[in-house]
């Protein structure tokens, strides 16, 4: 449902079908070409396809990686005048948080660091969740009197906010 694509190794369109075109944020965790060899491949079928030229395609990538700035100027130069839809491309950081804005419930991706090449940064990405949860000081209460609680106390002074993880995906790492 967050429409997102994490990594895209050789053969993803095949692998992805008809759901290829749904795909909103790609979120790369390092420049090796079995994580980015298709984005080519993505990119032009978007172009190239019936599908709706309005919504844009992101893609976010660690800050300063040389091979996927490589990739990008190939595809800069590639689609130059050809392009029909708006491509952008985000370098992230560990500790940067993307807003996704496609699901039902408040999501983001956050970025944290991996150890995979020398030289230059891989990161992982964790999708997370805004949720409520029991505070830490009403864990040994039983879920019939949570209402009860929240009647007497108050829904702040029993349920915090909490940033749920639903995956957590970190490419290659050592």
């Amino acid at each position: 449902p967050a429409r997102l694509l994490l990594d895209a190794g050789e053969g993803i369109i095949h692998s992805l079908g008809k759901r290829v075109f749904g795909i909103r944020q790609v979120f790369l965790t390092h420049g090796h070409e079995d994580h980015i060899a298709g984005l080519p491949s993505l990119v032009n079928l978007r172009n190239l396809s019936n599908g709706d030229r309005e919504i844009p395609l992101t893609v976010h990538y660690p800050v300063g990686d040389p091979f996927i700035g490589s990739l990008r100027e190939y595809l800069a130069k590639k689609q130059k005048h050809r392009l029909q839809y708006e491509l952008n491309w985000v370098e992230v950081k560990p500790g940067d948080n993307i807003s996704v804005d496609v699901t039902r419930r408040d999501t983001r991706v956050a970025v944290f660091p991996v150890k995979h090449t020398r030289g230059w940064q891989s990161v992982g990405y964790r999708i997370e969740e805004k949720r409520q949860a029991l505070r830490s000081q009403y864990a040994d209460v039983k879920p019939s009197e949570v209402k009860t609680l929240i009647r007497e106390l108050g829904k702040d002074a029993v349920l915090e906010t909490v940033q749920h993880p639903v995956l957590v995906y970190t490419g290659d790492t050592m």
